[in-house]
């Protein structure tokens, strides 16, 4: 039952319109990821030339370990019970 009487068909200017669209559209989204990726990778670069001239100036403490929550608080989080 089709409450709009909307013929749907493989032929025709409107479905190669929509069909080309949804190929824009998929093209366009590609290229965003792919823009990020590169902004991430040269974020990496980046963060990379930072470490390494605080390294030279002495400066650079690295990463601190350890953590003070324990692994009931930790996995008790709202976002961990989710089913």
């Amino acid at each position: 039952m089709n409450p709009f009487n909307i013929v749907v068909t493989t032929s025709g200017k409107q479905y190669r319109m929509t069909v080309e669209r949804k190929y824009l559209t998929d093209d366009m989204e590609r290229f965003e990821v792919r823009a990020k990726n590169h902004t991430f990778l040269f974020d990496c670069n980046r963060q990379r030339e930072g470490i390494a001239v605080a390294n030279a100036k002495g400066v650079y403490r690295g990463r601190v370990t350890g953590s003070k929550e324990n692994v009931l608080s930790f996995l008790s989080k709202p976002k961990n019970n989710r089913h």
